[in-house]
């Protein structure tokens, strides 16, 4: 389930907003989706790469702390025009079954939190060579047991548990200061 929207900003930057709602339910806990969440979102150079066909390289030091990354990716698209991001993310597991009270909320989750960085002394954009894209977005990894109607006898008939993401991402892919081939 999933809404998006897209417009282009008065300043010419384009821009999109995704909320995404996706039940995993196959996972097996909500720490299995958070750490492989962790791992793609540290790996994101591969996948951009594999995906979309985007020559990706990640440039940074490597010293990133437990819960804290810094994804700054430079990508060549195939028409070779060059992008760049810089975004830090913040992530956060709860266990819910350390000192569980077995009430509302005290079930396990994950957040997971990227915020763009707008200055950079180590790794200054480069707007004249290459497009800024800004990244904000928000995920939250729980589990939830799906209600289902009341049996026949009365009683609510018991489900397995459904592990569920949501996401809500905002991109801005800044107007470029240089000219860019838009056809073909």
């Amino acid at each position: 389930m999933g809404e998006e929207r897209r417009y282009e900003a008065e300043n010419g930057d384009f821009c999109s907003t995704r909320f995404t709602v996706t039940q995993f339910e196959e996972a097996r806990s909500v720490k299995q989706v958070f750490d492989l969440l962790l791992f793609y979102f540290c790996n994101i150079e591969i996948s951009v790469s594999e995906k979309i066909g985007h020559i990706t390289i990640r440039e940074d030091d490597g010293d990133d702390d437990k819960g804290i990354v810094q994804n700054r990716l430079v990508s060549t698209t195939h028409k070779h025009v060059k992008m760049e991001s810089n975004t830090v993310m913040f992530s956060h597991y709860y266990d819910g079954s350390i000192g569980k009270r077995n009430g509302p909320g005290d079930s396990s989750y994950g957040l997971i939190v990227a915020d763009f960085v707008d200055e950079d002394e180590r790794h200054p954009y480069l707007p004249d060579q290459r497009v800024r894209r800004d990244v904000n977005a928000v995920l939250e990894i729980r589990e939830f047991i799906p209600q289902r109607p009341k049996s026949v006898a009365g009683e609510l008939s018991s489900r397995k548990p459904v592990i569920v993401l949501s996401r809500w991402v905002q991109n801005r892919m800044h107007y470029p200061c240089f000219p860019v081939c838009t056809d073909g």
